[in-house]
């Protein structure tokens, strides 16, 4: 199998944390990651899925067949943790002393939402200071689909950011594109009602937003949720420049 990297993308993968390019120039990476078969698979599907010539040759395919994990190194010398396969997307965060479940991404239950777009975008430029690619922005490309943009943010320009990235990368048709900058949109309900960013303790920030007693977003960022890895998750964000974190 010829694992070279594309002159760009050679020093995302030559120490090994990174799958190699096969992978992140797979569209199958990045349906699995956006859950585009899911939406795929819908009846109300647009247009325009899986026309897009695929760049995989066989020895490709069998590649991304299995899950592959994926290392962020962080300024803190902490790190996320990506498990993206057919099953879906698993983000965790580590360092030396700490492993901790952050959330993931299926089609049956999934707990994706654990980042503010600025805090991808934090994440995303302290990364590229040093040498990820930013055109299109790897690391955006990467935590958008664990992120929420709610009705009282500018979701056009939100959108328009995640899309440029997406066209980018020169793997997936604009109805793919679509479907994936929708899905890390909110969009009110039936009754006008949906989530929000609000100030909370230990995490930072937290989503609220409540239907009859259940909650409008899937995330395990919750104040009250000893299980995630809050103090590891807010240090990592101060470290990337995220100053409204306490």
């Amino acid at each position: 199998m010829n694992l070279e990297a594309p002159t760009h993308q050679r020093h995302l993968w030559a120490d090994g944390a990174l799958p190699p390019a096969v992978s992140l120039r797979s569209r199958s990476f990045w349906f699995y990651l956006y859950l585009l078969e899911v939406a795929q698979e819908r009846s109300d599907a647009p247009a325009g899925f899986g026309s897009h010539p695929d760049t995989r040759s066989t020895e490709d395919l069998i590649a991304i067949n299995s899950s592959v994990e994926l290392r962020l190194a962080l300024p803190n010398n902490a790190a996320l943790v990506f498990s993206i396969g057919p099953a879906g997307a698993g983000l965790h965060i580590r360092d030396s002393m700490t492993s901790g479940l952050l959330g993931w991404l299926d089609a049956d239950h999934p707990m994706p939402h654990i980042f503010r777009w600025s805090e991808v975008n934090a994440i995303a430029n302290a990364l590229e200071a040093n040498g990820l690619p930013n055109k299109p922005s790897l690391a955006r490309l990467l935590l958008a689909p664990f992120s929420l943009v709610t009705p009282d943010e500018d979701q056009t320009a939100i959108g328009q950011e995640l899309v440029d990235d997406l066209i980018g990368l020169d793997l997936l048709t604009l109805a793919e594109i679509d479907a994936a900058r929708d899905l890390i949109m909110m969009h009110p309900n039936a009754e006008g009602r949906y989530a929000t960013w609000t100030k909370a303790p230990t995490v930072g920030w937290a989503l609220y937003g409540t239907m009859q007693g259940d909650p409008l977003f899937h995330s395990l960022r919750q104040p009250d949720n000893p299980d995630f890895p809050a103090a590891l998750f807010t240090a990592t964000l101060r470290a990337c420049g995220v100053e409204d974190v306490d």
